[in-house]
């Protein structure tokens, strides 16, 4: 069973990860049986809670204080703009919740300009540690921009306690402030200790980046949770009505269990597909999964695909 979608984050670049995560795991039924191509359908009951947070989104780790202060900002006065080049902190069309009103964000692009970057590249192996005669630094020995930097660079889960046997961060654009010092700016490679763990930085060679500054506003939907449950239903719940014997069969087997098929497939279950791929962009809350009514309940649709 994939992971709930409650906390659906705010950023679609993640959605191949996760599609490559599922895909891996559905692989598992057939490997070894000769089948090149497989699909599996997961169907999960939704309460009316878990619809409001199917609906809504919440920001990954990486943007979540930055996402919560704008869009803090944005309820309170209005609007809030934010500058960056990397990707924005808030996709524009979801859905949020704020002190108990929901919302949808708005975002426009009200300026550009181009910003000269340096590329940070660190390397983490727990089996490797810096020879005896290696000079390794503490990160808090170095000046404000090497830190910020180094921290911009780390990987966000990282910084809530995860512990690795290694990673590797290549090619990450940072903007030093002009006229900021630096320790690391071409030092060439250099040991820096954080958290306990010896990492191989090297900051050198610049790009050219696109810095982007972007106005947010929020449209209010509903001031309680049950508002929002009844436009959800309204505007995204999929009703699954007129279903052929096939694909009920499909549908209330998955209800039960996830359904695995190896292509081609069969008719129930190619029709369930085809039903839900063909429901308009304007009408979908997620590229990969669906909030489906059947015989008075909710359910959470979704397939993933595996190929060997």
């Amino acid at each position: 069973m994939p992971p709930s979608r409650s906390r659906r984050a705010l950023l679609g670049s993640v959605a191949g990860a996760a599609t490559s995560l599922l895909a891996g795991c559905a692989a598992v039924p057939f490997f070894g049986t000769g089948c090149p191509s497989s699909y599996t359908l997961y169907v999960q009951p939704l309460s009316d809670a878990e619809l409001a947070d199917f609906a809504t989104e919440e920001p990954y780790d990486q943007y979540e204080e930055t996402a919560n202060e704008l869009i803090s900002t944005a309820a309170s006065e209005g609007e809030a703009t934010y500058s960056t080049y990397h990707s924005p902190p808030l996709r524009e069309g979801i859905y949020v919740e704020h002190d108990g009103t929901y919302y949808r964000v708005e975002r426009e692009q009200t300026a550009t300009r181009e910003r000269t970057a340096h590329v940070v590249s660190m390397e983490y192996d727990q089996e490797t540690t810096p020879s005896d005669d290696a000079t390794v630094l503490s990160l808090d020995e170095l000046p404000e921009a090497d830190q910020e930097a180094f921290l911009s660079a780390y990987p966000e889960k990282l910084k809530r306690g995860g512990d690795p046997h290694g990673f590797s961060i290549g090619g990450y654009e940072y903007v030093y402030p002009d006229g900021a010092n630096s320790q690391l700016l071409d030092a060439g490679t250099v040991w820096i200790r954080y958290d306990g763990r010896p990492l191989e930085v090297t900051v050198s060679g610049t790009k050219t980046v696109e810095e982007v500054t972007y106005r947010y506003t929020l449209e209010a939907i509903a001031d309680d949770r049950t508002t929002f449950v009844a436009f959800v239903r309204d505007e995204f719940v999929v009703t699954l009505d007129g279903l052929s014997e096939a694909e009920r069969e499909v549908f209330e087997r998955a209800i039960e269990e996830d359904v695995d098929e190896c292509e081609p497939l069969s008719e129930g279950f190619a029709g369930l597909k085809e039903r839900l791929e063909a429901v308009p962009e304007d009408r979908r809350l997620d590229d990969m999964a669906w909030p489906v009514a059947y015989e008075g309940d909710t359910y959470d649709v979704s397939f993933s695909h595996a190929v060997v």
